[in-house]
């Protein structure tokens, strides 16, 4: 997923629940959360924080600018 954050706003982005869990979460090719056993989060410039919501999607806040995400079940 692409996501472009215009300069004057930051935004909340949401990577939706999937039937199978997810092994890592990337962003622009960078690891910042792997859930192989317990989550670990690690930073990453203009995302803060990573949380994981109840019904198993990732809740980001992140930063103007231009990002990419990816994540691997």
């Amino acid at each position: 997923m692409d996501v472009v954050v215009p300069s004057t706003t930051t935004a909340r982005v949401i990577i939706p629940h999937h039937e199978s869990p997810y092994s890592n979460l990337k962003v622009d090719g960078e690891t910042i959360a792997d859930f192989t056993s317990e989550p670990l989060f690690f930073s990453a410039p203009g995302v803060q924080p990573i949380r994981l919501r109840d019904d198993g999607s990732i809740e980001l806040s992140i930063q103007p600018g231009k990002y990419s995400f990816f994540a691997s079940i």
